[in-house]
């Protein structure tokens, strides 16, 4: 193998907490993160004890962990192409550790953020809890069962072996975060904390407050409770405090109300987030004075911080969705919870990632299908500014698959439901909960009783935001206004893929408030005419915003010799993945995220891109969920070299050509050729030059859709496309010719990483020519190497066709590009990434970053 080395230096330093801020959480009692030092082993015969193996056979980790991203998928796996045929089975994950002395007296608890599927939770042999629910958040009680001065076992069997047990790609493992909680056994319900926002103006914001408080004690006390509220500088801003009785052996629902000056709303646009420290103190046990206001301060029993952005959300059938008493829509995209090459592993930083592609991409709005996220991920959202639509379950008691959910639900909605609110319902960005999808009981009279159950629940926790639940029609020989029972339980009314109903719906049902909780991509002009032109059309949501992992195929183009099957009717092996997305499973966006931010008028006003000629001349074939074949070079028809037969640019659709074939992408290599330009703009018109000479002008208004097609015979050189008003040039979009690859550039979206074992940087690897240009053909093999105090946690191309595996540190190029996740350890240090091509004529390259002695996360 010829080597093409670039090298990318990262230095990761411990992270330290030096502002007032950080010193302020120190005195807090904060949850105990518990990631570190797991072993994990499969267990190939799925028993009910851990398998007997030597320690070598153990693999020691930290947590979050999916070990089914680290398989090679099989065209025969259980999960199916829903699972995208990756492996799934009985995992074990033990840890041991040794409770510190100053643990006694006090209650330890051990939280679970999320964990695929079926997890049972044992110490020292005893079982303290099960879940069936991949994504239920979930506490259990360790104190009985600890050890003191020594070393105590915690073992966590994890089963997702009943397959398929989901429509998309869930993962394996204990993918999100664990914490230990250590309380006094008179302490604050952190968990069951809700600081609600009741009224807000300019000149004040009303609070209601419910801080449940717990005595585990045989006496009874008096205490006070104390929320001192910061901003982001760590300066108090407000105060409030009230005392109340703690019978023994019982929780009380600490409830008040504070009217606090001058607070600055969250919003989109601003997502102001405070801190409220509370803490409880106590009474002297004997006499239960010392609370009056001239007593000197008691000690404190007992703290937390609560991040905490106030804001208000209604619904009016008039006006819409109201946040901070004026309108807002929702331009959303729906999400599945994987990383794409991380598998489920929710680490922080790839939770944040997410939230920012979509926000850069003109999305202000997000729904969580078909599950609760984690708490990184509505944290992004908070601290960044979007807007969540946060689901609780796909389904109700009706399978749609044979090992799904409904098994559960009877027994387990209620649990699962209330530890997503309890949980979520502090976060400012969240603005709506979701009950379900598509359910297949939606026309039934059981279907509605279940409705009313959830919404009862929903309200009972959360009365301060609207509940939807997402459905479509009932099929050809029932008619829509069956559904008209079920949308009157709920706020909202989520249509999936029910466009053509809105018009008529609003003469027969005016009441009614409407969300798009589902639409398809190249709908998106009709949608944002219904969403514009109609205040109680409150926002649409695309499926999906980005490409996930699971639901092999859908999305996908098919070429005019190739048979079209729908991913739910066929296998689709190699796909392993959803090709729907706005952007790829590496974030890139496609041409059409770059429309849909157009369409939106969300900051972007010109992009082009060529339609892909199929490979036969011949017209491509898609589904609803298909984008349009379309790449955004001009190098057109390739110059570099390949070493296999390509794949079609964008859309991963055909996954060989022909070998006879001697066209490449559709252009004969030989001859001149005319392509098809797409231009999208927000101009009234656009020109298109190629090498300085006009070729053509187009009116691209809103009459026009925005976009234009202009013909143009294919040249290499400079596609130069320009806005224009009147004569007046206001927006110019270029694409050039590439010529052969001569190095690979690596880049990182950080370059200062924290030694905690959770930070990660996200690395592109471009195959680029002599000016720097992506060589968009390039499909180069690369091979990665890492020194350093750090992990290679995924590395993969996009390709949703290929069966390469994503923990591997050779990858092929797809479209010139790759990705690759690097997970820093607890050890501080230099990190070197370097990276190697197949290809002989690429040179080699070097890059340096600095590092600084401390980093602030």
């Amino acid at each position: 193998m010829h080597v093409s080395l670039f090298v990318l230096r990262l230095c990761v330093s411990a992270l330290i907490a030096s502002s007032p801020l950080l010193c302020l959480r120190c005195q807090a009692r904060s949850p105990l993160a518990f990631d570190a030092d797991w072993q994990f082993a499969l267990d190939d015969a799925g028993g009910e004890t851990p398998p007997e193996l030597p320690a070598s056979n153990w693999d020691t980790l930290d947590l979050p962990h999916d070990w089914s991203i680290a398989q090679f998928r099989s065209a025969d796996a259980p999960a199916g192409g829903a699972g995208g045929y990756f492996p799934t089975g009985v995992g074990w994950y033990r840890k041991r550790f040794t409770p510190p002395p100053e643990w006694r007296g006090k209650r330890v608890e051990i939280e679970f953020g999320g964990v695929s599927a079926n997890a049972r939770v044992s110490l020292n042999g005893n079982v303290v809890g099960e879940r069936p629910y991949a994504y239920a958040p979930v506490r259990y009680d360790l104190t009985p069962h600890l050890r003191w001065g020594e070393a105590n076992l915690l073992v966590v069997r994890v089963d997702n072996s009943p397959q398929p047990n989901a429509r998309w790609y869930a993962g394996s493992g204990i993918y999100r975060h664990v914490a230990l909680h250590v309380a006094p056994l008179i302490r604050l319900r952190e968990d069951r904390a809700f600081l609600r926002t009741s009224a807000m103006t300019t000149d004040e914001t009303t609070v209601a407050m419910t801080l449940p408080v717990t005595n585990d004690t045989s006496a009874d006390r008096r205490g006070e409770i104390v929320v001192a509220l910061r901003d982001a500088a760590g300066v108090e801003v407000a105060r409030h405090a009230w005392t109340l009785d703690l019978p023994a052996r019982s929780t009380v629902d600490a409830h008040s109300v504070a009217t606090w000056p001058r607070l600055h709303r969250w919003s989109p646009d601003s997502p102001t987030m405070y801190v409220a420290d509370v803490a409880l103190a106590l009474a002297p046990q004997s006499g239960q004075g010392g609370l009056s206001n001239d007593a000197a301060p008691l000690p404190t029993n007992d703290t937390f911080r609560l991040p905490i952005g106030f804001r208000t959300v209604r619904l009016d059938a008039q006006q819409g969705l109201l946040l901070n008493d004026k309108p807002v829509k929702l331009f959303g995209g729906n999400v599945h919870h994987d990383n794409g090459v991380l598998g489920a592993a929710a680490l922080d930083r790839a939770e944040q990632r997410r939230v920012q592609l979509l926000q850069e991409a003109g999305f202000n709005a997000i729904r969580t299908s078909h599950n609760p996220p984690s708490v990184a991920f509505l944290d992004a959202c908070d601290r960044l500014g979007m807007l969540v639509v946060d689901e609780a379950f796909d389904g109700w008691e009706a399978k749609k698959n044979p090992r799904d959910y409904a098994r559960h639900f009877r027994d387990w909605w209620q649990r699962d439901l209330e530890a997503m609110l309890y949980r979520d319902r502090n976060h400012p960005s969240v603005v709506m909960w979701s009950v379900g999808n598509e359910v297949y009981e939606r026309g039934a009279e059981r279907g509605r009783e279940i409705a009313r159950q959830l919404t009862a629940c929903v309200r009972q926790l959360d009365s301060t935001r609207p509940v939807t639940a997402a459905f479509n029609g009932l099929g050809a020989n029932r008619a829509w206004s069956e559904l008209d029972g079920m949308f009157a339980i709920f706020d909202a009314a989520g249509y999936n893929y029910e466009l053509s109903r809105i018009a008529s719906d609003r003469q027969r049902v005016p009441e009614r408030v409407i969300v798009s909780t589902e639409s398809y991509p190249r709908d998106v002009f009709a949608t944002w005419q219904a969403v514009n032109s109609q205040p109680y059309v409150i926002g649409d949501f695309v499926w999906s915003a980005l490409d996930y992992l699971g639901e092999a195929a859908i999305g996908r183009l098919f070429a005019s010799h190739e048979s079209v099957e729908a991913h739910w009717e066929a296998e689709h092996f190699p796909w392993h993945g959803a090709a729907c997305g706005d952007l790829d499973l590496l974030g890139n966006r496609r041409p059409w995220s770059h429309y849909r931010q157009i369409v939106w008028d969300r900051g972007e006003r010109i992009y082009a891109a060529v339609r892909v000629p199929e490979p036969r001349g011949a017209q491509w074939q898609t589904s609803l969920w298909s984008h349009d074949a379309l790449a955004a070079h001009w190098t057109w028809p390739m110059s570099e070299p390949m070493s296999e037969p390509m794949r079609e640019p964008m859309v991963g659709a055909v996954r060989e050509r022909p070998q006879a074939s001697t066209a490449q992408d559709g252009v004969n290599a030989a001859e001149p050729s005319d392509l098809e330009v797409e231009v999208y703009s927000r101009t009234p018109r656009i020109r298109v030059s190629l090498n300085g000479r006009v070729v053509d002008e187009a009116p691209t208004d809103e009459a026009h859709e925005f976009r234009a097609v202009v013909k143009v015979r294919y040249e290499p050189g400079e596609l130069l496309v320009e806005g224009l008003d009147g004569d007046r040039v206001v927006e110019t979009f270029a694409l050039h010719t590439a010529g052969p690859p001569v190095a690979l550039r690596l880049a990182s979206d950080r370059t200062h990483l924290v030694a905690d074992g959770q930070d990660a940087a996200f690395v592109t690897i471009e195959a680029v020519d002599s000016q720097g240009r992506v060589c968009p053909h390039c499909d180069a093999t690369v091979e990665l190497s890492l020194d350093g105090p750090a992990a290679l946690a995924g590395f993969g191309n996009g390709d949703l066709s290929s069966n390469a595996p994503y923990q591997t540190n050779v990858q092929r190029l797809f479209h010139g590009r790759a990705l690759a996740v690097v997970r820093t350890t607890r050890e501080a240090g230099a990190i070197a990434l370097s990276a190697r091509s197949d290809n002989a004529a690429v040179s080699s390259a070097l890059k340096r970053l600095c590092a600084e002695s401390q980093v602030d996360r």
